[in-house]
């Protein structure tokens, strides 16, 4: 993205936080975004590609690792870039709004859940890295990341690796980060559909798991989150 394009996108962001009057859960769905995510974390240090999913199955491992080197070897963004410099060479239009959403939130007092995994630590990282090191930890007692139990469960090369990833970015930026994940499973669902999740076919849900976890907060059984799952796909199927 031209620079000029992040800097407008940021700032609309900014103003979206600035405006909260109540919590938000900023969910999001972008193509390829693991990995713009990838390339954003690797930009910022992290040393992340054994880390980093996708939606399939079997991710697309070393693919993502070549596709994320080209791209910041083309960028040549120099020693310590800023976020902005990362998002213009390999991010993404939603990263840019988000990012600044964060910050913007920060200022109005807000408490934010980030729906998602990698995707949403990048938003994160990027926040954090556009603060000076005194104010992040004002971040992120505002902000919680809340994801499926699948992702949360998802295990490459035998590590966690969500879990690895959440501490790599706590030592990296010096901050404590609070991950949740929905308690929500398929296993006794009667849908071939639902099942698949427990198959490792997705993991990700369009802010799925932490409106799962939001409502286990308020009271909802799993049992009634997964019947209410299933009655929601015979409707679906019925059409």
């Amino acid at each position: 993205m031209a620079p000029e394009r992040v800097e407008r996108l940021w700032q609309r962001g900014v103003r979206l936080g600035r405006s909260l009057r109540r919590p938000l859960v900023l969910a999001e769905c972008v193509p390829g975004g693991t990995s713009t995510a990838q390339a954003v974390l690797t930009a910022l240090g992290l040393p992340v590609a054994d880390l980093v999913s996708g939606s399939a199955l079997h991710p697309p491992m070393q693919l993502k690792r070549r596709l994320v080197e080209a791209g910041l070897q083309r960028a040549a963004l120099g020693p310590d870039p800023s976020p902005q410099a990362i998002l213009a060479a390999v991010g993404d239009p939603f990263q840019a709004v988000a990012t600044g959403l964060l910050l913007g939130a920060m200022e109005s007092g807000q408490p934010v859940m980030l729906a998602g995994g990698s995707q949403m630590l990048a938003v994160l990282a990027l926040a954090l890295r556009a603060l000076p090191r005194a104010e992040r930890s004002a971040l992120t007692a505002e902000v919680i990341l809340g994801t499926t139990a699948w992702l949360a469960a998802e295990s490459l090369a035998g590590r966690p690796a969500l879990a690895d990833l959440v501490t790599r970015l706590e030592r990296a930026l010096a901050v404590e980060i609070l991950a949740l994940h929905s308690g929500l499973r398929f296993h006794t669902s009667r849908h071939q559909a639902w099942r698949d999740y427990e198959r490792g076919y997705v993991k990700e849900g369009v802010g799925a798991g932490a409106l799962a976890l939001l409502a286990q907060l308020r009271g909802c059984s799993l049992e009634l989150l997964r019947r209410d799952c299933d009655q929601a796909l015979d409707a679906l199927q019925r059409l």
